[in-house]
């Protein structure tokens, strides 16, 4: 979870900095429950997408996973859901 950088941490949880930053998001489509959304590959798909568009990850940093209400709760009419 993201929180303000003065956010008092409550015992027994750990917590990292991170420098402000840009970022990209690559949205993925895909059925309920497919495990292409976690796969290597996808996860190259994305940065290929974003070299594509003249974005570069910085090498070594952070990356995230969204997973919104509903977008990835609520399957579409095709049974599709959004990471």
């Amino acid at each position: 979870m993201f929180f303000p950088m003065d956010a008092e941490v409550p015992e027994g949880f750990e917590y990292v900095n991170i420098e402000p930053l840009d970022y990209a998001v690559c949205y993925l489509c895909d059925k309920e429950g497919s495990n292409e959304f976690y796969s290597m590959d996808t996860h190259n798909m994305c940065l290929e997408e974003l070299k594509a568009h003249g974005l570069k990850r910085k090498e070594d940093d952070w990356c995230f996973e969204r997973y919104n209400c509903p977008r990835f709760t609520t399957p579409d009419e095709n049974g599709d859901v959004i990471v």
